[in-house]
């Protein structure tokens, strides 16, 4: 019959907590409603302590249950907060049940006059269920699941849904199978289907609750996409425009310096800090290739010459291609020192294929 119990416990305790995460409102984690907390501690008050093991199974599945909805990784850590929060409601229920056959008395009170029935409620619901919540929340803020900003309502929600399943499920247990049966039988009509009625009425509140939410983050998530596209086709305008300005340039000159592009440049970037670089890459033939090194070793760099960087990143010497785009200016400098770096100069060259290559010079 324990067995039976066990395995029956298990079962429910994981099917009220499917029914529970359905009503959890994003972002969060805990439900508003949490019936599995009312099901351990009526089953411990109905059959003993000893079915805390089917608690304990019960809520890690609950756990990994969760975790799976939330597309979670079962790192060590993460599996580490499953027990610490499985734990923590198999305590509660423990605590509870403890607190109510110390303070009222053994097995499952008749809950006969207000005193009986005040002491109940808040010695099982908000007392003891101020345990689940303390441990849940500390164990996923444990783990960095949990933002700052949300630790206290997800606290809150915790304890409010823990204390709400026990005040409404708790009873309608006891309404099926406590003892003296004359007693609870006769309560099934005056507080099971005004319970079960809330039950209800709560379930569809949070499912509208959950539908409006759940449109309130889509239409962030829609705003801010359309801000963020927004903002990309006017980056890349702005790039265009600048290369289309810089070609300009190059039309209206023969012969642009290194010095006069930086000039020319400096107040674009001032104006779109989002540029990273601004380069000028003119193209080589091959034909080309060997008065286009001899003019930058006439710059300073007599050393100059076209190597070729490998997929390892070593150098080689140049294969014959029909044309070489090297970087020939970048601004700003600083930070761009890959394309350009002098004192053993190296600078990138770019293929229309995508190749890349290196221009190293020793001045």
């Amino acid at each position: 019959m324990i067995v039976l119990r066990l395995i029956a416990l298990v079962i429910v305790i994981f099917l009220s907590g499917w029914l529970g995460l359905k009503m959890a409102v994003p972002p969060g984690y805990a439900s508003p409603l949490w019936p599995p907390a009312g099901f351990a501690l009526a089953a411990m008050m109905l059959w003993g302590r000893k079915l805390w093991p089917a608690i304990l199974i019960g809520s890690m599945a609950n756990e990994f249950l969760a975790g799976y909805l939330a597309n979670a990784n079962f790192t060590p850590a993460v599996l580490i907060s499953f027990c610490l929060i499985s734990l923590g409601s198999t305590l509660q229920a423990c605590v509870g049940h403890w607190l109510s056959a110390t303070l009222i008395g053994p097995g499952v009170p008749k809950l006969d006059n207000a005193r009986q029935t005040l002491l109940f409620f808040s010695l099982t619901g908000p007392l003891s269920c101020l345990i689940a919540a303390s441990v849940g929340v500390c164990s996923i803020i444990a783990v960095d699941l949990l933002p700052k900003s949300q630790i206290a309502s997800a606290w809150l929600n915790w304890w409010v849904g823990d204390s709400l399943g026990v005040l409404i499920v708790c009873p309608l247990v006891f309404c099926v199978f406590a003892l003296p049966r004359e007693i609870w039988r006769a309560r099934r009509i005056q507080v099971a289907l005004p319970l079960l009625a809330t039950l209800l009425a709560l379930a569809l509140v949070f499912i509208q609750v959950y539908q409006a939410e759940k449109i309130r983050i889509q239409m962030i998530f829609d705003n801010q996409a359309d801000k963020i596209d927004r903002l990309l086709i006017e980056y890349g305008n702005n790039i265009i425009d600048n290369a289309l300005t810089i070609k300009g340039l190059y039309m209206a000159s023969n012969q642009v310096t290194r010095h006069q592009f930086g000039l020319f440049t400096q107040s674009i970037l001032e104006r779109h800090p989002e540029i990273q670089a601004l380069e000028w890459l003119p193209r080589v033939r091959q034909d080309q290739l060997s008065q286009f090194e001899s003019t930058v070793q006439a710059e300073g760099y007599p050393h100059f010459k076209v190597v070729e960087q490998t997929i390892d990143g070593s150098l080689r010497a140049v294969e014959n291609r029909a044309e070489y785009f090297p970087i020939t200016f970048v601004e700003p400098m600083k930070g761009n020192e890959r394309a350009i770096v002098k004192s053993g100069v190296q600078a990138l060259i770019k293929r229309r294929s995508g190749l890349c290559f290196l221009l190293q010079c020793h001045p």
